[in-house]
């Protein structure tokens, strides 16, 4: 019966399909067709992503840091005002030049309508509908059927390697390497031949790829994309074809650089940040170290559990079928496709391993930028994008004895699995039954690819074996989201964020128009950048890059040597000494563990006027002084380039200064002083703040290492401090530019064509 019935019922499915209005839309419309698919299948997988316990909404970086963000930026553009700083975290530091607060990508505007949570779900659609539409286009380029088109795309929406990140709370991150497919698919056909409103579509891309706000991964993606297609070009053997191969290419890096020069609002006040930052440019030590652990390969055979839990770094696991697949595509190296993605998952790899072979150290000293990146893992992306790519081709390709390279993956990752077993964590389901399951897995895997290597001699079971081939694939990809999801994502803390805000109210000390009060905490009770939420500032975050000079200073004064690895997080001990920490201005300090919110009796001032000065080398010597504890109340400490011409009165003086206005890009002072000083304001220094002395301009210049003075004269004067990002206006004005001249470009190809005389 069942011979007689699987024909008729696949014959009646395929007569159904034909006279069915979805083919006759697909026929008629098919990018329009593709999309809709993308955002019905994105809809779905988000749908599940959402469903986990916990999700990517409680992963640690989002709660710490995006959310924070996104609701900050939200704050303000409700209020009127455009975000350029952040008075709440750091001592201080800008917002919008963090490129990571995603403050100009158009998709953050999300978060307005539809809250943080809300703005980011539909977010994380959107963009896995990106990487679906942008894979099939991709597959569709290298010659992939759309099918097999979709292992791109949907493995970049879910595999490991990017659904790790997303688990994880990188958001930023994750909607970065969603523009990693629809790259490399207008790179392709513009390397292919010249098109204008392909070229606009690629300098957009560029452009929004910047704009999403994760310029490790994006260095990544270029990485990949130029290694991508490098591989791939070929050079006709004729003078007139190797000119149009030149001109293609000469295109496509032009429009890069217009995508470059679209985002140049967002990437010149960074660059301008990244100069001020605390991360070192140039430091191949930093950038080779911890690179893939040898157990963490084994996340391409079984995914990430409770059980085997790699750091979400070294997650590789892209499903079963398309490791398969892509196994017995390495036999297509000679096809041009084919090598550009063996040549950029080998690339992926090699720099993966870090510190564990010799290529990234030569690759730091060679390639611009290399050496500035940290966490060797993260080029492992391109590994698995080459996997996904060389799956899909392989599996529209037929493949010669696909045996011989399926028995081999098979075996040893049956070995692998058992060399596996005693790394993995102790408990019930742990020991022998998860050996057995995964080598069923893998046998299953490697049974389904085969049998779609036979499918000519299966004409009519092979749509049974594609289906399930699919099904598995599927499958595959949603059950290790929902093992890692509690892995990624639970980093769940109580947190008293709102008990502190309380704290303060009740004393008086969150007022409108007053100074946010500047307290200390330890990260383990309270997330670092909470004060952006809750109206409290603190020298803590979590950031990146931080500032320079209050990074130094919180290291010194804590008496805590700087890391040489971790950039990102402050000291959590406030030190033995208090009055390590008296330049500060701390109202409060959150007691551990006990979490009791412990007020300074006698906080130091927030402003006050200096009469003397003392001239020192840089900002590291003024954090030297100021770690010996000299009087700085009364001698500010000036480094010589940027010292004032100011003369001390000498004799007695006395002075007041009392900030009667705060908002974050402007702070009105009262100062009355008996002979001329130097106003000094315990807030972080930065290129871009300028001042007004009664009303004259006054330049704002860097004291005792991190703090922002303006010399005061003598008498009652009111001193206003406003900031601006100094490259905001010049990075608009380039933006505007390239906008000009990709209108240009897209007139080109909308105008009607001129037909030739006689046609």
């Amino acid at each position: 019966m069942q011979t007689r019935w699987a024909p008729w019922l696949e014959d009646r499915a395929c007569a159904a399909w034909r006279g069915s209005s979805i083919r006759r839309f697909s026929e008629q419309s098919p990018r329009a067709a593709l999309l809709l698919a993308a955002l019905l299948a994105a809809s779905f997988s988000t749908a599940w992503l959402l469903l986990q316990a916990p999700n990517f909404l409680s992963g640690f970086d989002f709660m710490r840091m995006h959310f924070f963000y996104k609701a900050y930026f939200r704050e303000a553009v409700a209020a009127g005002r455009l975000p350029l700083w952040n008075p709440f975290v750091g001592l201080g530091r800008p917002f919008m030049a963090d490129i990571e607060t995603a403050s100009l990508y158009p998709p953050n505007l999300l978060v307005l309508p539809f809250g943080v949570y809300g703005g980011v779900a539909l977010m994380v659609l959107l963009h896995q509908a990106l990487a679906i539409y942008g894979g099939v286009r991709l597959g569709q380029v290298i010659g992939a059927s759309p099918a097999a088109g979709w292992i791109v795309g949907a493995g970049v929406a879910l595999a490991g390697p990017f659904s790790a990140r997303l688990s994880v709370g990188i958001v930023e991150g994750y909607f970065t390497l969603c523009w990693m497919p629809a790259l490399l698919w207008l790179a392709a056909r513009l390397q292919d031949g010249w098109d204008r409103r392909l070229g606009a579509a690629f300098a957009v891309s560029v452009a929004l790829s910047i704009l999403a706000g994760q310029p490790p991964l994006l260095y990544v993606v270029i990485l990949g994309l130029l290694v991508f297609v490098a591989a791939r070009q070929s050079w006709p053997g004729d003078a007139a074809g190797r000119r149009r191969a030149a001109g293609n290419l000469l295109g496509l890096a032009a429009t890069g650089l217009l995508g470059a020069g679209l985002a140049a609002i967002e990437l010149l006040p960074f660059l301008e940040l990244v100069g001020q930052g605390n991360r070192p440019l140039m430091a191949p030590g930093f950038a080779v170290a911890n690179g893939m652990p040898p157990a963490s390969w084994l996340s391409l055979i079984t995914p990430a559990s409770d059980a085997f839990a790699p750091n979400w770094e070294y997650d590789l696991h892209c499903g079963l079928v398309p490791l398969f697949a892509a196994a017995c595509g390495l036999c297509l190296w000679r096809d041009r496709n084919g090598r550009a993605l063996l040549a950029m998952g080998g690339v992926g790899a090699l720099l993966a391993a870090g510190d564990r072979s010799p290529v990234l150290g030569w690759f730091v000293h060679v390639f611009p930028g290399a050496a500035a990146l940290r966490i060797p893992s993260r080029y492992g992306i391109l590994f698995a994008v080459g996997l996904l790519g060389l799956g899909s081709l392989a599996l529209t390709r037929r493949i010669r004895r696909p045996a011989l390279f399926l028995a081999p993956v098979f075996l040893a990752g049956a070995g692998l699995v058992v060399w596996l077993k005693p790394y993995l964590r102790t408990g019930p389901g742990r020991g022998d039954g998860y050996v057995l399951a995964n080598i069923a897995a893998l046998a299953a895997a490697a049974l389904l690819v085969g049998l779609w290597q036979a499918r000519d001699r299966l004409p009519r079971g092979s749509r049974a074996v594609g289906c399930l081939l699919w099904v598995f694939c599927g499958t595959n990809w949603f059950w290790a989201v929902a093992l890692q999801s509690p892995v990624y994502s639970a980093y769940g803390f109580r947190t008293d964020e709102k008990a502190v805000h309380a704290a303060l109210l009740e004393k008086g000390l969150l007022r409108q128009g007053a100074p946010p009060p500047r307290i200390a905490f330890s990260p383990a009770d309270l997330c670092e950048n909470a004060g952006m939420t809750e109206g409290f500032s603190t020298y803590n975050s979590y950031v990146a890059p931080s500032l320079r000079r209050t990074w130094g200073y919180v290291h010194a004064a804590a008496g805590v040597r700087e890391s040489t690895t971790d950039f990102i997080r402050m000291p959590a001990a406030l030190g033995a000494d208090a009055e390590r920490w008296g330049s500060l201005n701390l109202v409060a300090a959150l007691s551990h563990p006990s979490r009791e919110l412990v007020f300074e009796a006698n906080p130091d001032p927030r402003a006050y006027i200096a009469f003397d000065i003392e001239r020192v080398a840089d900002a590291e010597e003024a954090e030297a002084r100021m770690e010996a504890r000299g009087d700085f109340h009364r001698r500010a400490l000036v480094e010589a380039a940027t010292a004032p011409a100011f003369v001390p009165a000498g004799g007695a003086a006395s002075g007041r200064a009392e900030i009667v206005q705060f908002s974050p890009e402007r702070v009105v002072v009262r100062a009355s002083a008996s002979s001329p000083g130097i106003l000094v304001l315990a807030e972080a220094w930065y290129p871009g703040w300028e001042a007004t002395v009664s009303g004259r301009p006054s330049r704002v210049f860097p004291v005792n290492g991190w703090m922002r003075a303006v010399l005061v004269p003598a008498g009652e004067s009111e001193v206003v401090l406003r900031f601006h990002s100094r490259f905001l206006a010049a990075g608009a004005a380039a933006s505007v530019v390239s906008a000009l001249v990709l209108a240009v470009l897209c007139a080109g190809w909308t105008s009607p064509r001129r037909r030739p005389e006689g046609a």
